[in-house]
């Protein structure tokens, strides 16, 4: 996470957040949540509110939204409270964006708490989600397994770069948590450490595929997906191909 402590523009943000009665937390999203950030970057705030405040501002035809822009600096500064942030509302698309957001302020506790109930996927779908995350990364290793040893370059790649979209999603699922933004995977896939990926193995993987599209380097990466996936329960959803799973796999 970006270092904001020597920062004017966000310590005056978080300042005032503190000392106002209302305000319940703030929240840090976007590139400096994770310390990705460069000289283009601006500060992505969420300031949570208690429900009465928030409901004030609306009454008062006063904007979720704020643009703070001093000298050249640029923080964009969102204002809700917790059962508008919780709410239905709020898209899945941000959900994704809040998967590595932190929390900066939490007068209660409530704040974390809610930012872990968002970016959670719901539990009565969730193993049925994840079987279906998981036949679609066998999906794309298929397809793009058959693409290659056909000399199609372009759709093994293609194919391989959405089994690898399939599979985030289906490894931050086993853990019960949204995906957050692929621009965002260098600084959190270490976070699955608990499914016994050594530290940088799965972007080393990733990126042997991506820049490849190779058949040898998917077979390796499925071997051990399937291991993982057959150990937390799923193996029926790999027994569900009849055999072509391991037919593509002595290519």
């Amino acid at each position: 996470m970006h270092d904001i402590d020597g920062d004017p523009l966000f310590r005056s943000i978080l300042h005032e957040a503190t000392v106002d009665p209302a305000t319940l937390g703030i929240i840090l999203h976007g590139s400096r949540s994770v310390g990705m950030e460069d000289g283009e970057s601006d500060y992505d705030v969420i300031r949570v509110l208690t429900e009465e405040r928030f409901a004030a501002r609306l009454a008062h035809g006063l904007p979720r939204g704020e643009v703070i822009w001093p000298e050249n600096r640029k923080a964009e500064l969102y204002v809700t409270s917790p059962s508008d942030l919780s709410g239905p509302a709020t898209p899945d698309w941000f959900k994704r964006g809040l998967g590595t957001a932190c929390v900066l302020l939490d007068k209660t506790g409530a704040v974390q708490a809610l930012l872990d109930e968002l970016t959670a996927l719901p539990n009565d779908r969730l193993a049925e989600q994840t079987a279906e995350l998981f036949d679609a990364y066998l999906n794309g290793f298929y397809r793009s397994l058959k693409a290659a040893r056909r000399g199609n370059e372009v759709g093994a790649r293609l194919e391989a770069a959405e089994s690898l979209a399939d599979l985030v999603q289906l490894l931050f699922a086993l853990e019960g948590r949204i995906a957050p933004y692929h621009s965002r995977l260098p600084a959190v896939l270490d976070r699955l450490a608990a499914q016994g990926w050594e530290p940088g193995e799965l972007q080393q993987r990733f990126l042997s595929i991506l820049r490849t599209g190779g058949i040898r380097p998917q077979q390796e990466l499925e071997e051990r997906v399937e291991r993982l996936l057959r150990d937390r329960g799923y193996g029926y959803v790999v027994e569900g191909w009849e055999g072509e799973i391991e037919r593509v796999k002595a290519f």
